[in-house]
C-alpha cells in the first residue's frame, strides 16, 4: 500500500487490501526508525483502488511522531508546474 496523502486526521491510499467501508484498521508507518500506529476506519472507496482513511484517537506520544512527519513531507503542487525556462530566452 502507498500513502498518498497524509494528514493528522486520515490518509488517502493506494492499492493494498483493506476492510469493507466503515470497518476498523490499522495503519503502521516507519519513519526515521520509528514506528507510528494508528487506529483507523475506512472512511471512503474509489473503483480505481484508492481508499481513505480516518484517524481514530491518537496518543499523544503517536500524535507527535505524525505531526513530526507531515511537517517533514514535501507538498504536492494543486496544479502541474510550469517547465523551466530555458537559459537564453
Amino acid at each position: 500500500m502507498t500513502v498518498e496523502i497524509l494528514s493528522t486526521r486520515g490518509c488517502a491510499t493506494q492499492g493494498g487490501t483493506l476492510p469493507a467501508l466503515g470497518e476498523p484498521c490499522e495503519l503502521q508507518l516507519d519513519w526515521r526508525g520509528r514506528e507510528i500506529r494508528l487506529a483507523a476506519a475506512v472512511a471512503w472507496k474509489c473503483k480505481d483502488g484508492r481508499v481513505g482513511l480516518k484517524f481514530g484517537a491518537i496518543p499523544d506520544d503517536q500524535l507527535k511522531l505524525l505531526r513530526e512527519l507531515c511537517g517533514s513531507l514535501q507538498l504536492m503542487p494543486l496544479i502541474p508546474t510550469p517547465p523551466e525556462p530555458h537559459a537564453g530566452n
